[in-house]
């Protein structure tokens, strides 16, 4: 019982960050459509994020040009969200 509550405030900190309609906006208003999450990861920075980043969004989206294109959008908890192809 001690490990549980010791890896509860672990477990909350990790999980915290915007959520996919946050990353559907940054998206959105950088000019993408058919927008589609595909995934949320904990472990931004396995998914290429920085240190600052505590959440990665994976997204497939219509870019400008009318290419669909794999995405991740990295947001952090005191940062705004960045878009990485």
């Amino acid at each position: 019982m001690k490990n549980i509550k010791f890896l509860l405030p672990f477990i909350f900190l990790t999980s915290c960050g915007p959520g996919p309609e946050k990353a559907i906006q940054v998206l959105d208003d950088a000019g993408y459509s058919n927008i589609s999450i595909t995934d949320s990861s904990n472990f931004a920075q396995w998914n290429g994020c920085s240190k600052g980043d505590s959440i990665a969004h994976t997204a497939t989206a219509t870019n400008v040009k009318g290419k669909r294109v794999n995405l991740v959008v990295c947001c952090g908890l005191m940062k705004s969200c960045t878009i990485r192809q």
